[in-house]
């Protein structure tokens, strides 16, 4: 992760330019901030499915259901919190295009969808570290941020659209949110 990150980051740079640069870094910025919102549900599930007497496929889906729910409510609140002050975010930034601030505000209301499934995901990254699949759970999530910073790299050289890296952010969330599904039924068929 380190390394790759030391390798996008001066690349990104160079094809974004610092401007167009730094409003991708204020989006990635929003993303990880909001992630607060989940309220730390990946320990918790790990803590109630690791303490699971009944080491069953009902209980465990008990938890994960119970938690995707609190998840889910928690992501449309963040969400609903991130629309209601994306034009105070929008308004604090000096951009001077009209077209881009446009860009941005509508990058944020993308973004707003993406974080249900990626407070979902913590959910079943949770489950994964309760059943020792921790270097599992993590593949994913790198798989996550080097598919994010690479795709947004990729279509700023194509075009420098932060709209378009909003929908990649919202693909590649749901995208990470299949794969710790499908690897925790793996894990527990």
């Amino acid at each position: 992760s380190s390394i790759f990150f030391l390798i996008i980051t001066p690349v990104a740079i160079h094809v974004m330019g610092s401007e167009f640069y730094g409003l991708w870094a204020i989006l990635y910025a929003i993303i990880q901030l909001a992630g607060v919102g989940t309220a730390g549900m990946s320990s918790i599930v790990n803590k109630f499915a690791s303490e699971s007497q009944a080491n069953s496929e009902k209980k465990f889906g008990e938890i994960i259901a119970g938690g995707v729910t609190i998840v889910f409510c928690l992501a449309i609140l963040t969400a609903l919190i991130l629309f209601a002050i994306q034009n105070l975010i929008v308004a604090n930034l000096k951009i001077d295009s009209a077209s881009i601030q446009n860009q941005f505000r509508t990058a944020i209301l993308i973004i707003s969808f993406s974080l249900v499934p990626q407070f979902i995901s913590r959910v079943y990254q949770g489950f994964l570290f309760s059943q020792i699949k921790y270097n599992l759970a993590k593949q994913i999530y790198l798989y996550y941020q080097i598919s994010l910073w690479s795709g947004v790299v990729l279509i700023s050289f194509w075009q420098k659209n932060l709209i378009f890296i909003a929908f990649w952010c919202f693909i590649v969330s749901l995208l990470t949110l299949v794969d710790y599904i499908f690897a925790v039924k793996k894990t527990c068929g």
